[in-house]
């Protein structure tokens, strides 16, 4: 899982504050000039900015606390354009919130942290796509060998790590299996 502490240590870069959320998993990345994103973003996303519109301190807070009540994984705030460094602003009141920020100098362009994120997203999709796929093969081969509910059942509750239950149309038990780590 691709989280804001994962992409910072890869790029050889540094969280500035937000320690405590660096864990966040980031579910993509978005590059925004805006006072105020969150309209088009949904939780998860790693935003990155040069803060062109963050001219004042309220302003600087305000824009953190926009982007922790929508739940973002974390910010990346290009400098070397409008802001020579981290704003007091910015830096203060992700601390307060325990959100995640880290500084992108100027010499790294958004587009390599952009491309860094989506490569492993997209190998994180495809992993899951191949375990769905073996699964699949997997059940498969139980039903063509005849195995029974039994073993479809205790197969199912191994791949997702969980409970199942199996119910006839009316809600009679056919087969469960609970799912324990040895």
């Amino acid at each position: 899982m691709l989280t804001v502490r994962g992409l910072v240590t890869e790029m050889g870069l540094e969280l500035a504050v937000g320690e405590d959320g660096a864990d966040a998993p980031i579910r993509w990345v978005h590059i925004s000039e805006l006072p105020d994103p969150t309209p088009w973003l949904s939780g998860g996303e790693l935003l990155l900015t040069t803060g062109i519109q963050l001219d004042g301190e309220e302003r600087q807070r305000e824009f953190i606390r926009l982007l922790s009540g929508r739940h973002l994984a974390g910010l990346g705030f290009g400098t070397g354009f409008d802001h020579p460094e981290l704003p007091p602003g910015i830096v203060d009141e992700a601390r307060r919130l325990h959100f995640a920020v880290f500084e992108v100098p100027y010499e790294l362009p958004f587009i390599a942290l952009t491309e860094k994120a989506f490569t492993r997203l997209v190998n994180e999709q495809y992993e899951v796509l191949q375990r769905g796929i073996a699964i699949h093969k997997r059940l498969e081969r139980l039903v063509l060998e005849e195995r029974g509910l039994e073993q479809l059942t205790a197969t199912i509750a191994a791949a997702v790590g969980g409970s199942v239950l199996v119910l006839d149309g009316h809600g009679e038990v056919l087969s469960s299996r609970n799912f324990r780590r040895d």
